[in-house]
């Protein structure tokens, strides 16, 4: 599938007597058909005018890998203290260092580092809260996938696959997304 915008329609189609709108976007599908529509048109509804010649299956599990993808990639990352912090990657190395800090009386601080640069002093609890937010950050990306995988089992069509928004509802993983 790709789409081609141009100044003005292909001359040679006789589908295109009288066509007097321009810019034009050229849709042209993987079997090679094509249409030709104006960039308003396109625009509007780019959906209506890119139709796929790959079974409703194959269209699924594409999108169910493109979700995956996604997923992974949210869960390694979230915001913490006003900093965008490891989440997944970090979370084996701070449980062992509550269960380390459990065994000592009394439980000393330490030094845990959010990002290259910034470096925090947290107590037996502040790391405990920092666990759980991390885990509750992982846990709302799996649950945020589950809801879109649901959607992309029950669709009757490719297009209907393709319409699902698989960027928009994802827990924040960066200060621009919290307001920082």
């Amino acid at each position: 599938m790709s789409v081609e915008f141009k100044s003005r329609a292909p001359t040679n189609d006789p589908r295109l007597a009288g066509w007097t709108e321009y810019p034009c976007a050229v849709v042209t599908a993987e079997d090679g058909t094509y249409q030709i529509v104006t960039r308003a048109q396109f625009d509007a509804d780019p959906l209506a005018y890119i139709a796929t010649t790959k079974p409703l299956a194959q269209t699924k599990r594409e999108a169910l890998s493109k979700l995956a993808d996604i997923r992974w990639e949210k869960t390694q990352v979230m915001v913490w203290d006003g900093v965008v912090t490891p989440a997944s990657p970090a979370i084996s190395a701070l449980t062992g260092a509550v269960v380390a800090i459990q065994t000592r009386v009394p439980p000393p601080s330490v030094e845990w580092k959010l990002a290259p640069g910034e470096w925090r002093t947290y107590d037996l609890a502040q790391l405990i809260a920092l666990g759980s937010a991390m885990r509750d950050h992982i846990q709302a990306c799996f649950s945020h996938e589950a809801v879109l995988d649901a959607q992309i089992q029950a669709a009757a069509t490719s297009r209907e696959v393709m319409a699902i928004d698989l960027t928009q509802g994802w827990p924040a993983t960066s200060l621009a997304e919290v307001g920082g």
